[in-house]
């Protein structure tokens, strides 16, 4: 008789044996990450699954790699069956109600009476500077810092979730046991605020209220916050299925992940770069604020020029994130490094390039028996830890077909 054979286990190997072989190529990567704002928002369809999203939504903490705006919407009412509703018409709702004049207002953090300041704008860009930022700020005559505020606005962006077909699926395993899961296809809408230089400007001149504006123009401005049209610009979307025992709730915060993932590797200004710091071992100053996670894969590029004697950058290998720096808090000049460790690759020197390079840390090998009955075995192995010293903690699972 066939039987199927689940062999789960967990296994340390040396950080010598790779998960995966990548072809080293060359891309332009420049230095030019900053930390970006995010506004999650839930669309709703006024049916019985609506709570199971809002509170799943509610309980992902988002405040790791992002800033919160924290602005009034946070669902969003859509007309029609949720099974069927298309991207275009979530698209349309959402610039219908002119969200982005809701992330204008919370950025300058405006009053009742019309009037407005950059004190958030002023703490964030402290808080998003990184120490190379803060050692310019106090060389330079003028201030840089403080000149980053337009760029964070811009740096601003809505999340929409949808979640589409809520299915219990029911299981038995060989013992006759009954496992009841909560799975659900979740999606993700990404928009960036669409604003230029010259719109913050009218912002400056025709909508900020100051203390010398007599009662006319102070009740005109206000006008023009109302009369006020922000564009959003739809720049990623992406799907992913999630399955939870707990419930749907539990199952669409638990999806969050993978969306995040996928968005990254779509979203080049949510792809972290830095400069590495120094070597032996590898060590940047990223950690927990970049949502740096133990694992977390990084390529690293060197400046090459190429024929016509233009600087660019040329990868050169692969590392991941090994112990991670709490880097919370605005920067010194002296702030935590996080250390890596080399998968593969060619050596790591100091001033290369890190950028972000996701994986989903798995591998996948066949070979062709398990044991003197099986006629096939695949297995699929999860890094779950790496040490300072490359040594790997996997999670493994094997599959095979028994003919005894």
């Amino acid at each position: 008789m066939k039987k199927h054979l689940f062999i789960l286990g967990a296994l340390m190997m040396s950080g010598g044996i790779l998960l995966a072989q990548e072809q080293v190529e060359s891309d332009a990567v420049t230095d030019t990450y900053s930390r970006s704002s995010i506004s999650p928002i839930s669309i709703v369809y006024s049916d019985g699954n609506d709570r199971y999203l809002t509170s799943g939504i509610r309980a992902i903490d988002f405040g790791g790699k992002f800033d919160l705006n924290e602005i009034p919407t946070t669902t969003l009412s859509v007309r029609g069956d949720r099974a069927i509703m298309t991207d275009s018409a979530i698209n349309d709702v959402l610039n219908s109600n002119n969200i982005g004049k809701e992330i204008i207002s919370y950025w300058f953090n405006r009053k009742p009476d019309g009037t407005m300041d950059d004190s958030r704008m002023q703490q964030r860009s402290r808080y998003n500077a990184t120490d190379q930022d803060v050692l310019n700020d106090q060389a330079a005559k003028v201030k840089t810092i403080a000149d980053m505020g337009g760029k964070l606005l811009r740096d601003s962006y809505i999340i929409a979730f949808d979640a589409k077909n809520f299915e219990i699926r029911e299981s038995t395993d060989s013992k006759g046991n009954k496992t009841i899961s909560h799975q659900v296809d979740m999606r993700a809408y990404v928009y960036q605020i669409d604003i230029s230089e010259a719109f913050l400007q009218d912002i400056y001149s025709n909508v900020w209220i100051y203390d010398d504006d007599d009662a006319n123009t102070k009740a005109q401005k206000k006008q023009n916050f109302e009369n006020l049209e922000v564009p959003m610009k739809l720049i990623a979307s992406v799907r992913a299925s999630s399955s939870a025992d707990e419930g749907y709730s539990t199952a669409i915060t638990q999806s969050y992940e993978a969306l995040l993932r996928k968005l990254e590797n779509k979203i080049s200004a949510w792809q972290v770069t830095t400069p590495v710091y120094q070597v032996h071992p590898i060590m940047a100053k990223i950690g927990t604020k970049e949502g740096l996670k133990n694992g977390s894969r990084y390529a690293v590029y060197k400046y090459v020029e190429d024929k016509q004697g233009n600087l660019t950058t040329e990868k050169r290998g692969l590392i991941r994130a090994t112990t991670i720096a709490d880097n919370k808090g605005e920067a010194t000049g002296e702030s935590a490094m996080s250390r890596f460790y080399q998968i593969s690759g060619y050596p790591v020197k100091e001033g290369m390039l890190l950028k972000q390079s996701n994986d989903l840390k798995m591998g996948i090998s066949v070979s062709p028996s398990l044991g003197g009955y099986s006629i096939g075995n695949v297995r699929i192995d999860y890094l779950s830890h790496i040490s300072n010293h490359g040594c790997l903690s996997l999670f493994f699972i094997n599959i095979g077909y028994d003919l005894a």
